[in-house]
């Protein structure tokens, strides 16, 4: 063999040594590469990258930040991280994440000094977040936008992007803690030249290049059976609520504290269902019941179990029910699946977002929702069991309505308005200009505010304003100094045809539209509003998504009567209450609108 031919050999054995060598690693070593963390090391890997998560996407103001697809992200992140051995571990895998997209951000451990940074090029120009209201799929109503703003004179000139006045001062940084060892410092404003934001150097902009490769390789079609999914699915939510939920400051913290018990569920979870209830978890906190509609797509409102329930006198009752299930009108119930109903219900409502009221109200219609139901029923003071299945769905009106207008009295009709009602007010305008007083039901939650809004508008004699609503503006995280704008809608007159006394029917499943509309009637007395509160969810709704093909739903404003009082998480009060009772359901009545004549007729 010639020199040149061992030479090449000996180059041969040696690289294939290296190779041998670099994927040797004893076998402790090993572990420690590749070691699952324990839930709670995991939780705080976790918690510190969604915390910090939050703070570059919604108030760092780089281009990087600006042309990122946040949701991967999310889960691109949760997978890095998740397993970090300790807090230096974290720290590394933190600054190899967010350094690419954030490049003057600065993470720390707790006290020690930031190396220190070069100090920022400063221009005439710089640019930062104006958030008014939350962020979402909603840019219509809410918007955020980067605003550039020039400096003249040592003041700013906006630019057309400008939302509200609030902005931050030059230099300003946003300073937190991610974790028990670890801090950050990330700049709220940045300098901008020739259009692009400074800060960025050839090696971040050449990570963020790679990390977006990355994220444009992952698989689109993960689901929430991937727990780094369901982890970024903790982490979106969390961050829309904890920075932008329109919340009472009560409300805000224990928001801002369920960060790192919703990762743990989320760590615990097996099924779509179970990563489900995990999110309900977060949702709960906010108190906001218009959030339950981020679950609506996993119901259909008319494959339901064909009965109703409610609380008369202290009792779950079978208030109708269809003539072919086992139950009846006026059956007591005592178990559901095994549970008393009691237990039952504080089971679910501790899962439901929203008022007293609508949480114990959404909680019994939950049930029929069910593919099946075992329940334990008193009738006759005889204990049965009694199952009811999908094999009979059915929609089963909750009040026994079948029809959109009749006479209930002499001159006095009756408009249920959670149908379209259009048809049945102009076919009927001759007995309704003489009528001595109309009922408008508005006990649905699905009812057409804009036909609702248009047939009340022939109650009018002139433009009224309706509820207020307040809408955050926000610059900072966790809504510090947030500003707010108030706004009022109207209500036009249409050709009067109502003359009469008109009496509202409401009831705690009243929410959305219908009680928008209900705060018109009860801030300009256009009539008097007949059954229990209302639910306290409306106002205008921003949607956002939340990994595993979920669509969040929020309120986005606040909603406050004419007097400046918040009817949010509340409800409208009505003027005159209504107590089911179990005669009354034994007997098929309709004790509301039994109530609203009563009122009508001026007993």
């Amino acid at each position: 063999m010639d020199t040149k031919k061992l030479r090449i050999f000996g180059l041969i054995l040696i690289i294939g040594l290296a190779i041998v060598g670099l994927n040797f690693v004893p076998d402790d070593e090993a572990a420690t590469t590749v070691k699952k963390q324990s839930v709670e090391r995991r939780v705080a890997n976790l918690e510190a990258f969604g915390r910090l998560y939050g703070y570059v996407r919604y108030f760092h103001p780089s281009d990087e930040s600006a042309g990122l697809n946040w949701d991967r992200f999310a889960v691109y992140g949760a997978g890095r991280v998740k397993d970090a051995a300790d807090d230096e571990e974290l720290q590394k895998v933190l600054k190899e994440l967010f350094l690419p997209i954030a490049p003057s951000l600065v993470i720390t451990e707790k006290g020690k000094k930031a190396p220190k940074s070069p100090a920022p090029q400063k221009t005439t120009e710089v640019v930062a977040w104006q958030h008014y209201g939350p962020p979402g799929t909603d840019t219509q109503f809410f918007k955020s936008n980067r605003v550039h703003a020039f400096l003249v004179d040592g003041t700013y000139a906006f630019d057309e992007r400008m939302l509200f006045a609030n902005y931050p001062v030059l230099g300003q940084k946003h300073d937190g803690t991610l974790s028990e060892r670890l801090r950050f410092s990330m700049p709220l404003i940045l300098y901008v030249e020739n259009g692009k934001t400074l800060g960025t150097t050839e090696k971040s902009w050449n990570r963020f290049v790679k990390l977006k490769e990355e994220l444009a390789s992952m698989d689109p079609n993960l689901t929430s059976e991937d727990e780094d999914v369901r982890f970024a699915g903790v982490i979106t939510t969390w961050n829309i609520l904890a920075h932008f939920h329109p919340s009472d400051p009560t409300t805000a913290r224990k928001i801002r504290e369920s960060l790192a018990a919703a990762l743990k569920e989320a760590a615990d979870d097996r099924t779509r269902e179970d990563y489900l209830e995990t999110l309900a978890f977060l949702l709960e906190k906010t108190g906001d019941g218009m959030a339950e509609n981020t679950f609506i797509s996993e119901y259909s409102p008319w494959e339901r179990l064909p009965f109703t329930l409610d609380i008369i006198e202290g009792k779950l009752v079978v208030t109708a029910a269809d003539e072919m299930v086992n139950v009846k009108a006026g059956d007591i119930v005592e178990k559901i699946n095994g549970a008393g109903w009691i237990e039952y219900l504080d089971k679910e409502i501790n899962k439901i977002s929203g008022s007293t009221q609508f949480k114990i109200w959404r909680a019994i219609d939950l049930i029929t929702q069910m593919d099946e139901v075992k329940l334990g029923i008193t009738r006759d003071g005889l204990y049965r069991d009694v199952t009811v299945d999908q094999s009979r769905y059915g929609y089963m009106d909750e009040f026994n309505r079948t029809v959109t207008f009749k006479e209930l009295e002499e001159g006095i009709y009756y408009i249920n308005m959670t149908d379209d009602a259009r048809r049945a007010v102009e076919a009927n305008v001759d007995a309704l200009r003489k009528a001595k007083g109309i009922v408008f039901d508005l006990r649905n939650s699905q009812s057409n505010g804009e036909i609702t809004g248009k047939i009340i508008s022939q109650l009018l004699d002139k433009p009224i304003k309706g509820p207020i609503l307040k809408i955050m503006q926000t610059v900072y995280p966790y809504q510090w100094k947030a500003t707010y704008d108030e706004i009022q809608n109207e209500l036009t007159p249409e050709p009067r045809l109502f003359k009469g006394k008109a009496v509202f029917l409401a009831y705690s499943g009243t929410r959305a539209q219908a009680e928008t509309i209900l705060g018109y009637v009860k801030d300009n007395g256009l009539g008097t509003i007949v059954g229990q509160n209302t639910a306290g969810a409306h106002g205008y709704l921003q949607m956002y998504p939340i990994n595993g093909t979920l669509r969040g739903v929020m309120t986005g404003t606040e909603t406050l009567s004419a007097n400046g009082k918040s009817t949010f998480k509340l409800g409208i009060k009505p003027d005159v209450h209504v107590f089911r009772t179990m005669d009354g359901v034994r007997n098929g009545s309709d004790e509301y609108l039994e109530k609203a004549i009563e009122v009508i007729e001026g007993k």
